[in-house]
This record gives structure tokens, sequence and C-alpha cells, in this order.
């Protein structure tokens, strides 16, 4: 794989995945984010005060393939890190 550019390392990636997915099976989530943190991208730090970097990967207990309130939830909080207020 071509090595990425360090701007593409440092993208804030949101990855949601029910367990339950009959389209695209967890295992297979689990796969493709192996291939990413393969490729160079880094687990994003939650504890972190600043905007996120890396991939923030979620897996959602007996969730299908769709969203559920607690996805939804997760990803509002994480925009609310990544945009930036207006001034």
């Amino acid at each position: 794989m071509q090595k990425m550019t360090d701007h593409a390392l440092k993208l804030p990636i949101f990855w949601g995945h029910g367990s339950a997915d009959p389209i695209v099976p967890f295992q297979l989530a689990q796969a493709s984010k192996e291939l990413l943190t393969n490729a160079g991208i880094k687990p994003a730090d939650e504890s972190s005060e600043g905007p996120p970097t890396g991939l923030e990967f979620h897996k959602y207990d007996g969730i299908p393939h769709s969203a559920s309130q607690e996805e939804i939830e997760d990803l509002a909080k994480w925009l609310k890190r990544v945009i930036p207020k207006a001034d």
C-alpha cells in the first residue's frame, strides 16, 4: 500500500458499526479497521482535550445495519470536537 501523507494520517475519522450488521459483518469492519491502522492511521486519543485526530471506532452491540440513538449521540459529541466554533 502506498504511504499516506501526513495530512491523511491526522484526519479525524468517526466509525460506528453495529455488532449485528447482516449487510457488512462486524468482522469485516474489524478487518477494515486493522487495515487502516496498519496503513499508519492511529487510533484516536478520546481523552485528549484538543480536536480529535485518527480513527475513533465505536462498536454498538446488537445494532443491525442502521444507526442507534447512542451512535447519533456519540457522533454529535465527536462533531462538536471536530468542527471549530464560529467566532
